[in-house]
């Protein structure tokens, strides 16, 4: 939709839409990937040293939402 990415929670219902950068971030949340891993995408992709604060921004929306969710390891 107009560059941007739609998101169904089908068990509630709800939609949630996704900008071309948080749509990129959301690839690495697959479910094999650590925190870490994901830092260390997004660190590589965009040649910076500490993950991006959209990142963590929207990892968190996504858990309060309870669309991911965080284990720790």
């Amino acid at each position: 939709m107009d560059g941007e990415t739609v998101l169904l929670d089908r068990s509630s219902g709800r939609y949630y839409t996704l900008n071309r950068f948080r749509e990129r971030d959301l690839e690495h949340c697959t479910g094999q990937n650590t925190i870490a891993d994901i830092h260390a995408a997004i660190c590589d992709r965009f040649d910076v040293v500490t993950c991006p604060r959209r990142f963590v921004n929207l990892a968190n929306e996504l858990i309060q939402e309870g669309l991911i969710q965080q284990e720790r390891r």
